[in-house]
């Protein structure tokens, strides 16, 4: 795991939140379990994610790409009804 990212699962894990990571978004850590991570994100408009798993890299980046995933398809969407009601 690269360092800045042990230091940001570290800061969530000490409860503060990982803000500016993806645009719009921001991701709290928790370690129910030992080795069990689970990073949640919320979006401004009441969007979540979830993930979980033994690796707290993977996780994190996982939660990162579905957040990703998330606001493409918001804005695919956006521009759909743009068109469509024009």
């Amino acid at each position: 795991m690269t360092e800045s990212t042990q230091e940001l699962i570290e800061n969530g894990l000490r409860g503060h939140p990982l803000e500016n990571l993806i645009d719009g978004w921001t991701f709290h850590v928790d370690e129910p379990s030992s080795n069990v991570y689970v990073i949640g994100g919320v979006n401004k408009q009441g969007g979540k994610i979830k993930e979980f798993g033994g690796d707290p890299q993977k996780v994190l980046n996982n939660c990162l790409r579905k957040a990703e995933q998330f606001n493409s398809r918001q804005r695919f969407f956006a521009k759909f009804k743009n068109l469509l009601f024009k």
